[in-house]
């Protein structure tokens, strides 16, 4: 199920889900229910949570954490915002202190943790709340940085192809070349001829390599789309942003609405190809989210970890082209790259370093 435009972002006066206290511990409830140990949440904590409903209009819409101290994801529809919890910590001088916690983008402190308030008294803590410590903040900049994909497209498309590849030469045919440059001669010899017969078919493997990296990475300049799993449990716990090149072609840039949703599957529709290589990775006992960093050449995304500072962690990115990549065949006069070829410029490479 997609999620686009209902909350507070687009629409101020967006109803809360929780009207009530009881409705607020039912969500947390529902919350916890998905989890696959049991979770338990102190009162206080819930009635903290209950004075942030009432105060400033944000309400439970996730759990994360560990089970023995969770952390109430708090937001406006599905947008997380900010986090509550109740834990230890371990001052500087090893004391172990127990307290109230309030993780928030807006709180700005000059000791101790970043953007965190705490207190072991609950009601201490909620006194010390503040307006400002929870204006809205949109997390498409949190989630998704433009000006990062060219980074990852140029460090990680690599099909193999080597820019400027020569390929090795043996010591005969490097002396024949000498003496046909030193004589300047006009016909090749007969062993240059043979050596650029028998190289010829690994070149234009290796050209064809870089021309499919440029290909690919023109793809995801066209117009690309980037996934978020947040690390957290959550109706809405996914995340996508379109991004494509700007007008003066330097970077990417914000396309569409930034989108939440349930799951994979409620991309069928609007991406069909994502929708079929998740299908394929669970096929394999995997999904698009745990699969190996970098560019997955076999399915034509890339994977990478992010730090989100609205959740305070570490979350999983994927970026897929907005729309399927060609295979090879399919390109018009195309003609597919055998990997056992590109397996030859690799030792080609090492025996040259051996020669030279």
């Amino acid at each position: 199920m997609l999620a686009i435009s209902n909350d507070r972002f687009t629409n101020p006066n967006a109803p809360l889900k929780c009207k009530t206290y009881k409705e607020m511990v039912a969500a947390v409830q529902s919350l916890a229910d998905m989890c696959k140990n049991p979770v338990h949440i102190k009162e206080e904590l819930l009635w903290l949570a209950d004075q942030i409903r009432m105060r400033y209009r944000l309400e439970p819409i996730g759990l994360t954490g560990n089970t023995s101290s969770p952390r109430i994801v708090l937001g406006t529809g599905y947008v997380p915002q900010a986090m509550i919890w109740f834990g230890s910590r371990q001052t500087t001088k090893g004391k172990t202190l127990e307290q109230y916690n309030l993780h928030s983008m807006n709180i700005d402190v000059h000791k101790g943790d970043a953007n965190v308030i705490r207190s072991g008294d609950v009601k201490t803590l909620a006194r010390r709340l503040r307006t400002e410590m929870f204006e809205l903040i949109d997390p498409t900049r949190d989630f998704v940085d433009p000006e990062r994909i060219d980074y990852w497209l140029d460090s990680n498309v690599d099909l193999g192809g080597q820019k400027d590849y020569v390929p090795h030469m043996e010591e005969s045919v490097r002396r024949d070349v000498f003496y046909h440059f030193y004589n300047k001669g006009t016909a090749l010899p007969p062993s240059i001829e043979e050596w650029l017969k028998q190289k010829s078919d690994i070149v234009e493997t290796n050209n064809k390599l870089l021309r499919r990296e440029d290909f690919i990475r023109a793809s995801f300049r066209k117009r690309s789309v980037v996934l978020i799993k947040m690390a957290m449990m959550a109706e809405y716990k996914y995340f996508f942003q379109e991004v494509e090149y700007s007008p003066d072609g330097k970077s990417f840039v914000y396309a569409g609405e930034r989108v939440f949703f349930s799951d994979i599957a409620d991309l069928a529709d609007k991406y069909p190809h994502i929708f079929a290589v998740s299908n394929m990775l669970r096929m394999k006992k995997s999904e698009i989210f745990s699969v190996d960093r970098g560019f997955q050449r076999d399915f034509n995304f890339v994977s990478s970890i992010m730090a989100s500072d609205i959740l305070d962690t570490q979350c999983t990115r994927v970026v897929f082209p907005a729309e399927r990549i060609l295979s090879e065949d399919e390109m018009l006069g195309a003609q597919a790259v055998k990997p056992s070829v590109a397996a030859d410029i690799a030792n080609d490479n090492v025996l040259s370093i051996l020669n030279f």
